[in-house]
């Protein structure tokens, strides 16, 4: 309810931002609280995310190459429906569904392949990487990229949390993970706090963060067509964003707990073992992502590949 209510009095603040609704709405003081508080969530949302992108992307030519592909399909994509064929959204987003589906495929073969060394970047390269392209992608039109992309994107994402979901329903798997562990009090390998508040800060877009409330305003509804669709745009999504939190947790369960802890902390086999949680599959788990390593690979997008596989 939190995101829907902001959209949609963004929306009918002809798009503006959520400090300047504060300012007009409850004075100046609460404007500028309001806008520096946005300020230190983005630098920390950023932060957070940015490191699930390194961690995921490091060391890993599959990924990176696929990735990197998307940007000139999207900018592909934009050309074409908004300038060479304008309004054709269908053929645009087969073309683009195509050549993302080449990409994802194409870039296993090409990491096994002479070029793979070519899209190999460690977590530096990758970190100003990542600045350049956020600063290049700020000053494009929108309509050249950051659209057709996030478009694109939430084709491959929808898509493949509604195959996780029919494969968790057929193949129903075994959850390893206890329900409680003896880190819910604090000193767990991932997070060191205790379960509350902590719960709600790891998961990002929590009862704590309020991040997508800054997409809601000012963003969002400069994209909406009419008031009526807040409703599926800002509810609506949270429920399949709830959605992918569950596959998302059931993925990570399904591992030994050991393999999970190891692939989102950087402690060793060794003080993992000291905890009682062995690393037993590591290895395996590995070869079936055709992963060099997977220790260490902190933020989760790893660990839900792994458990995915």
């Amino acid at each position: 309810m939190h995101d829907f209510v902001i959209l949609v009095a963004s929306v009918r603040k002809g798009g503006r931002s959520l400090a300047a609704i504060a300012r007009e709405e409850v004075g100046e003081l609460a404007g500028a609280v309001c806008a520096i508080t946005v300020f230190l969530i983005i630098i920390v949302a950023m932060a957070g995310l940015s490191i699930v992108v390194i961690n995921a992307m490091k060391e890993s030519a599959w990924s990176t190459f696929t990735l990197l592909s998307t940007v000139p399909i999207a900018m592909l994509m934009g050309f074409y429906i908004f300038r060479f064929r304008k309004g054709a959204i269908g053929e645009g987003t087969c073309i683009g569904l195509f050549l993302l589906a080449c990409s994802l495929l194409g870039g296993g073969a090409l990491a096994q392949s002479s070029f793979g060394d070519y899209f190999i970047f460690s977590r530096n390269e990758i970190l100003v990487g990542l600045a350049i392209y956020a600063f290049i992608a700020s000053i494009l039109p929108v309509w050249l990229l950051l659209t057709p992309r996030d478009y694109l994107s939430s084709y491959l994402k929808i898509g493949v949390v509604a195959l996780l979901g029919i494969a968790v329903v057929i193949l129903t798997p075994d959850i390893q993970m206890p329900a409680i562990t003896p880190f819910a009090d604090g000193g767990g390998p991932i997070i060191p706090g205790e379960i509350y508040p902590f719960m709600f800060i790891t998961i990002a877009c929590g009862a704590l963060s309020g991040f997508h409330a800054l997409v809601s305003s000012g963003t969002t509804p400069k994209m909406i067509d009419k008031e009526s669709d807040t409703v599926f745009i800002g509810y609506g999504a949270m429920l399949m964003e709830g959605f992918v939190g569950m596959m998302a947790l059931i993925a990570a369960t399904v591992l030994m707990p050991g393999d999970y802890f190891a692939i989102n902390s950087h402690l060793s086999a060794e003080a993992l073992a000291a905890l009682g949680f062995p690393v037993s599959n590591l290895q395996q788990l590995a070869a079936m992502v055709q992963e060099e390593s997977l220790e260490g690979r902190t933020g989760g997008a790893v660990s839900l590949a792994v458990g995915m596989a």
